[in-house]
């Protein structure tokens, strides 16, 4: 494998593609139909169970409405919330680190897209 693309379905897609290009600067290429196809930084895939067997059966993410589909990995968190912010997303919460190694994570509510999860850069 070379590649992997990903593809997402918003609810109003012009706006999700204004904030990615606008707010987060994130680099494109048009494609076929006139659409901007964002390039990526480096990323990983995680397959998690819907319920966390180990928490009592309680997913981390209590509403299916609020769970973040879109996972940023933010090496400048702060300023990475800050663009979002002023591109007209809003802070949705927090949740704070547990002890199983989960990092802190930031939830905003970006318009056209929904919740999108902003979490500090491991190494």
């Amino acid at each position: 494998m070379t590649n992997l693309a990903a593809y997402a379905a918003f609810a109003d897609a012009a706006v999700a593609r204004a904030l990615f290009r606008d707010a987060l600067g994130l680099p494109h290429v048009e494609g076929p139909d006139g659409r901007p196809v964002f390039t990526l930084p480096p990323g990983a895939a995680g397959v998690h169970p819907a319920v966390d067997r180990s928490r009592a059966g309680t997913p981390r993410w209590t509403s299916r409405r609020l769970r973040p589909v879109l996972h940023l990995d933010c090496d400048r968190l702060g300023e990475t919330l800050a663009e979002l912010l002023c591109g007209g997303a809003s802070l949705l919460g927090f949740l704070p680190a547990d002890l199983r190694g989960h990092p802190a994570v930031m939830v905003v509510w970006v318009p056209g897209t929904g919740p999108v999860a902003l979490y500090p850069h491991r190494t």
